[in-house]
């Protein structure tokens, strides 16, 4: 098949949880199948777009100052997705999250598939209970509206999870068109390695130009630190992400926080800690963090929010805590049992292995895209 891949972010792995899923899509593809991806591409990935292209991925970056900041419009990308329908025979166009359906043309019978990685209403709406901006809620009814419309693109519409389907599914008129295809993950990448030797007791991983890591740092530092430091009065905390703003940054090496920046390989900074934490309150879309402090057989701790969509099941692959009293009693449960922490760990590698294999869900959007063209 000749794939067409719109995305919002160059796919990088280990970027972020929407541009890892892509690569990882592509890697795979690519195999059996010609790949054209036009997608935005700041400055930090400018030099990555060779890795695509020896994949059998030919790329057509938009090159912008920032990922933070997407344009609203681009006409020049519009017409560049119009040329490559035109003339390049596609079979199908693959489309990464609604935001970018804006950017499409006429698809001239084209069968084209959207990915929900998020459910932007259901982020503003936790947004505004957090920060109680008004304008968050004009928000929400565009965004409705706008999917409304948008939805109408596409053959069929992938979501990750039951729980995101559930939500937005009222948008869709054509029910036979929604498909439930979770994350995957490489698990010969991600995998784990025992020790005993740890140089932090919590970790946190997070891309902070995703305000919901921001909000769950903050959250964590000033709710539910204290509350630790009663019991551990040297807890040590590591934060692995990119883009850490100021306010952030200005905590490494106070409190015994840790803060490492960009890092090209999580991997080693995941096994340097006891405890993985996600105290998200902010944000939607199944977070593949979890998949892969899962792989690597990570004790959890994480609020309901941060875990949705997942095949949690509380106390038995993760701990699931909601407020800051609950999140700091279980991380003391985990730091005086180290039994537990490598039961939860051995059990959300079992659960990862049975729901979220990476070739065979692969293997599931590929059958996707035989049935639209067969």
């Amino acid at each position: 098949m000749n794939l067409l891949y719109i995305t919002p972010y160059l796919p990088v792995f280990g970027s972020h949880g929407c541009a890892s899923k892509t690569y990882d899509d592509i890697a795979l593809l690519s195999l059996r199948h010609q790949i054209s991806l036009v997608s935005f591409v700041a400055p930090c990935d400018k030099e990555k777009i060779n890795c695509l292209e020896k994949m059998n991925c030919k790329v057509y970056p938009f090159f912008i100052p920032s990922y933070r900041y997407l344009p609203y419009g681009c006409r020049e990308m519009t017409c560049c997705i119009g040329d490559l329908i035109e003339k390049n025979q596609i079979d199908i166009l693959q489309c990464e999250t609604s935001f970018m359906a804006k950017y499409l043309p006429f698809l001239n019978g084209i069968p084209a598939v959207l990915t929900k990685h998020q459910i932007p209403s259901l982020y503003f709406w936790r947004d505004f209970k957090i920060r109680k901006n008004p304008f968050v809620l004009l928000r929400i009814i565009k965004n409705i509206l706008d999917e409304k419309l948008w939805f109408l693109k596409f053959e069929r519409i992938i979501f990750l999870s039951q729980h995101d389907k559930k939500i937005v599914e009222f948008l869709i008129n054509d029910k036979s068109k929604i498909k439930i295809i979770p994350l995957g993950i490489d698990l010969e990448y991600f995998h784990p390695c025992q020790t005993d030797q740890y140089k932090y007791d919590a970790c946190f991983l997070g891309n902070f130009l995703n305000y919901p890591n921001v909000d769950a740092f903050f959250y964590f530092v000033y709710k539910i630190l204290p509350l630790v430091k009663k019991s551990f009065p040297h807890f040590s905390l590591l934060i692995i992400g990119n883009n850490p703003p100021e306010s952030i940054r200005q905590f490494s090496g106070k409190e015994n926080i840790h803060i490492t920046g960009c890092v090209e390989d999580v991997r080693p900074f995941l096994l340097m800690s006891k405890i993985f934490i996600h105290p998200m309150r902010l944000g939607s879309g199944m977070r593949r963090k979890l998949l892969e402090a899962w792989a690597m057989e990570k004790p959890i701790i994480s609020t309901t929010t941060g875990c949705e969509g997942l095949r949690t099941v509380n106390d038995k692959n993760i701990l699931i805590a909601d407020n800051p009293v609950d999140f700091s009693k279980k991380i003391k449960l985990l730091m005086d049992d180290e039994n537990l922490r490598g039961a939860l760990g051995k059990e959300g590698r079992i659960t990862l292995k049975r729901y979220h294999n990476r070739e065979e869900i692969v293997a599931s959007l590929e059958k996707v895209y035989l049935e639209l063209i067969s």
